[in-house]
């Protein structure tokens, strides 16, 4: 119970704050990601770094008819730049049909301890996926579980308990290249 007090508290002392601010002229808002976690709900934004031309929504072709879909919703910084707390979602389309590869939280556990929904920690469900090629519409909903040892390549579940999440995705999707 501690542990799911814990990451709800830090998500929504970050993810506050920002959800107040609005995007600078640099970066355009294509989508939306809510995430409802631990039973606290983030409004994230989906960006566009007009300058980079940096899509933080495409598509990847991988091999034949199989693409990555991958997705990254960001707070936004007191200077109107993207910032923690972000969730990134990651699906996996081919002619079988579509999965979830993982859903990712990186909060103030930085990028070696994330929360992660996958089949490997805690767990995932796919409930919706919708995409035409250049809008995404899904939803994913599980549990989420908290790892250390990300950035190094070894995660292991960091011994407190899963919590409930759903995340809904609705954001125009760069083509692949």
């Amino acid at each position: 119970m501690h542990g799911r007090i814990m990451l709800a508290a830090a998500m929504m002392a970050l993810a506050l704050p920002a959800g107040a601010q609005t995007p600078s002229d640099r970066y355009e808002a294509r989508g939306t990601v809510v995430a409802e976690i631990g039973g606290e709900t983030m409004e994230l934004v989906v960006p566009f770094d007009r300058e980079n031309k940096t899509a933080f929504a495409q598509v990847t072709a991988i091999m034949g008819t199989s693409t990555s879909v991958n997705v990254v919703g960001m707070s936004v910084g007191e200077n109107g730049k993207p910032a923690p707390p972000m969730v990134q979602a990651t699906f996996l389309t081919s002619g079988a049909g579509t999965s979830v590869l993982s859903v990712e939280l990186f909060d103030d556990g930085g990028m070696d301890a994330p929360a992660i929904m996958s089949d490997e920690f805690g767990s995932v469900t796919l409930d919706r996926f919708n995409f035409d090629g250049q809008t995404l519409e899904a939803e994913v909903s599980g549990q989420m579980q908290r790892v250390a040892g990300y950035a190094q390549g070894n995660p292991a579940a960091d011994g407190a308990p899963p919590v409930p999440a759903r995340i809904v995705i609705s954001t125009e999707v760069a083509p692949a290249e």
